[in-house]
């Protein structure tokens, strides 16, 4: 049976270098986070804009899904961050 209930719920997945300024700044903001209140757990909110098609996308109500794993790798490896939306909306 299908309904007509709308789920705007979504995932943003972000790959940055784990030399990256702003991979610390993501490390340092989960960080904050995980010892904060649960109330500042998904008060993360963002918008986006598709470059080649102008689309744009309103994110509200996020959090981390879980630190990323880490890489010893050789330095400059990619650190792979995703964040969970309860709204995401396309603006038009």
């Amino acid at each position: 049976m299908t309904s007509k209930i709308k789920d705007r719920r979504g995932t943003l997945g972000i790959q940055l270098q784990q030399t990256a300024e702003a991979n610390l700044t993501l490390l340092r903001w989960y960080n904050y986070l995980e010892g904060a209140h649960a109330s500042e757990w998904d008060k993360i909110t963002g918008s986006l804009t598709a470059p080649n098609t102008g689309e744009q996308y309103s994110l509200t109500r996020g959090a981390f899904q879980k630190l990323p794993d880490r890489s010893y790798a050789a330095q400059g490896a990619m650190q792979p961050w995703n964040l969970m939306f309860a709204d995401v909306q396309q603006d038009f």
